[in-house]
């Protein structure tokens, strides 16, 4: 295990701008140690010779070219009926959904 003292601690907190009580210090000066710790033997692992990668699935994304063309199926005035249409709910023209705030 990696050693973190609780000095450690009091710093990161500070820079967090966290307060901690002294069992929550103690915790996590336990913890992180842990986690350095765990740190510290992977650094032992011999990697010659291994390239670094990303992901091991070898799949990639796939992206279309920008052309910064914009679209549209329908022109902009027959859009607002077609989605009005198509609401379960409608009120004067917009669709109506059910209050989840209620005025106090």
């Amino acid at each position: 295990m990696s050693h973190i003292s609780e000095q450690d601690i009091d710093r990161l907190s500070l820079l967090a701008r966290i307060d901690l009580s002294s069992q929550e210090k103690q915790r996590l000066t336990d913890q992180l140690g842990a986690i350095l710790g765990y740190i510290a033997k992977l650094n032992e692992v011999d990697t010659d010779g291994v390239e670094p990668m990303a992901n091991v699935t070898g799949l990639e994304n796939i992206f279309r070219k920008d052309t910064g063309d914009i679209v549209f199926q329908y022109p902009l005035q027959d859009r607002k009926p077609l989605l009005i249409d198509q609401a379960p709910a409608t009120r004067d023209g917009s669709i109506a959904v059910k209050e989840i705030l209620k005025n106090r």
